[in-house]
């Protein structure tokens, strides 16, 4: 790998203009959400043929460089057009990995199958339903609940800090915890399978660096040793949080909640 983590390959290593132009509608007609990066980076890598960022000096590089990424998949998603990120020389060519289709050839489809129409417009609805109003009272009840298993009694035990929100699919789980980190400051993961959300239209999208890192250490690891990873991990997440928590209690103006205003960031 060359010196510049962001260096581009020239626009000669680009499709065709016809292949270039149905490679960018299948990736816009793949995200949601462009603030979902590793979303984004996903959806031009299946489509492209390249092969997924999943190790963990992948998911390194892509924090490294989240500012500039961000930036790029934000550009590239208001005008529908990945080229530049195609251009990315990491990932494209890692050492040990296939390059690219050569130009003049034609998409490669995504093993994973598509939605059908039906599934398409019930995952639209879910994503307009999870902006409306939120009807009803228990994210409060959940709320207080939470703070009753801790602070309800002085026997504190392992498990007081534990709960599980059970129902089918669909029924409004991440909705109602989302609400919750209104009035409790949370720190949220989606760890489930991404294939879920591709497959089968399940929302909100997978925190997929996240999943990733901690699937390829469990296919790694046992015991100890992959406790002792989980542990790093989740340490250097209130590592740096505790930062970004820091400059808003500096910087903060008004009688906005702490946990509501960490939820709106």
């Amino acid at each position: 790998m060359d010196s510049d983590p962001m260096e581009m390959v020239g626009e000669d290593q680009l499709p065709d203009t016809q292949t270039l132009a149905s490679l960018n509608n299948e990736i816009h007609g793949g995200i949601e959400d462009p603030t979902y990066l590793y979303q984004a980076l996903q959806m031009v890598q299946a489509q492209c043929g390249f092969v997924p960022l999943k190790t963990t000096a992948d998911i390194e590089w892509c924090h490294a460089h989240i500012s500039q990424l961000g930036d790029m998949v934000q550009e590239a998603y208001e005008k529908a057009d990945y080229s530049a990120l195609m251009r990315l020389k990491y990932i494209r060519e890692q050492a040990g990995r296939p390059k690219p289709r050569a130009r003049n050839t034609q998409p490669v489809i995504r093993s994973e199958p598509s939605l059908d129409s039906a599934a398409k417009r019930a995952l639209q609805a879910v994503i307009q339903g999870w902006s409306a109003p939120f009807i009803g009272e228990h994210h409060v009840a959940l709320a207080s609940n939470i703070r009753n298993m801790y602070y309800g009694t002085s026997a504190r035990s392992a498990y007081m800090g534990h709960a599980a929100v059970i129902q089918s699919s669909g029924s409004g789980k991440s909705r109602l915890v989302h609400e919750v980190a209104k009035e409790i400051f949370t720190i949220p993961f989606n760890i489930r399978d991404p294939k879920e959300h591709i497959n089968n239209g399940a929302y909100p999208p997978t925190d997929t660096a996240v999943h990733n890192l901690l699937m390829e250490w469990a296919s790694e690891y046992s015991g100890l040793a992959l406790q002792s990873r989980f542990h790093g991990f989740l340490q250097v997440v209130f590592e740096e949080i505790t930062k970004e928590l820091r400059g808003m209690l500096a910087s903060r103006s008004g009688d906005t909640k702490l946990p509501l205003e960490w939820h709106n960031t």
